[in-house]
């Protein structure tokens, strides 16, 4: 298949209500336990320089006071990088032990939001791993794009298809304000970007208008889907390869937090899960 989706993947009433409360963002970088010299980065718009650098929690919050994030408001992409793309597969980083300790440090009940997030992050990983398939955790992003008189802020603004994964390798999840836009990322499942080279860049408009014909598929929020990259089962790097697809995000209308994922050796997880206690 090009792609898999799991409906409702990350979908619980708990996290709907949650991710419907204006301060969610801030609520959520204020509370996430960060661990191994993890820190949050951020790419700033409507009047911040573009950039991708780690700050502290005080520097973030003086950042979502600007922004108007407390209220709710703002535009601005909060980047938390867990795990390289490039990590050895035999790496702990971002798998289902690793989120086990995160949760036991999440447990203090500061913030239910953060609590059952990673509960419910955890039994998605756990399903992934019982049916075979054994996935790590590279970043988290915030994307906040509610201000229309601001230059949008999104993750991938463009259609194209990720050029360091593999078949099947790729796994992305997303949780969404209810705002009145797209929820989630939208995939191009029929077409590859060799077809479409001579039309990039392509963002939504353009993309809706020439792919009109062919079907699109919109993420909800909660849904996970598992598709493939540009390499091939050889590791050569083609645009004939992968699944396009492009960030949802629409000035004035969104407001959501993204997970990325990599599916990683199935026979290594396998022997390491099986020493590892998981609840």
């Amino acid at each position: 298949p090009d792609i898999l989706v799991w409906r409702g993947a990350l979908r619980t009433p708990q996290l709907e209500d949650a991710f419907n409360r204006p301060n969610w963002a801030l609520e959520f970088l204020e509370n996430f336990p960060l661990r191994d010299e993890l820190s949050w980065g951020v790419r700033r718009s409507g009047g911040f320089e573009d950039g991708a650098e780690q700050l502290p929690l005080t520097q973030l919050r003086q950042i979502c006071i600007e922004a108007n994030l407390g209220r709710g408001g703002g535009n601005a992409v909060f980047d938390l990088s867990i795990r390289e793309y490039t990590e050895s597969e035999e790496s702990l980083t971002g798998d289902l032990p690793w989120w086990n300790t995160v949760a036991g440090l999440a447990s203090n009940g500061k913030s239910q939001l953060i609590t059952e997030f990673t509960q419910a992050l955890i039994r998605m990983l756990k399903s992934c791993a019982d049916s075979g398939v054994y996935l790590c955790v590279e970043q988290i992003s915030l994307i906040i794009s509610k201000d229309d008189q601001s230059p949008l802020a999104s993750l991938t603004p463009t259609l194209h298809s990720d050029e360091f994964y593999g078949p099947m390798e790729t796994a992305l999840v997303s949780l969404s304000e209810d705002l009145q836009g797209l929820r989630g990322t939208l995939f191009a499942p029929t077409r590859r970007m060799h077809e479409l080279e001579q039309h990039r860049p392509i963002d939504i408009e353009k993309m809706m208008v020439l792919l009109h014909n062919d079907p699109i598929l919109e993420a909800q929020s909660g849904d996970m889907l598992l598709y493939g990259g540009m390499k091939d089962g050889q590791g050569e790097v083609s645009t004939r390869n992968g699944t396009p697809h492009i960030s949802c995000d629409q000035p004035g209308k969104t407001a959501r937090l993204v997970i990325l994922m990599k599916r990683v050796n199935s026979k290594f997880n396998q022997a390491k899960l099986s020493r590892d206690e998981v609840h």
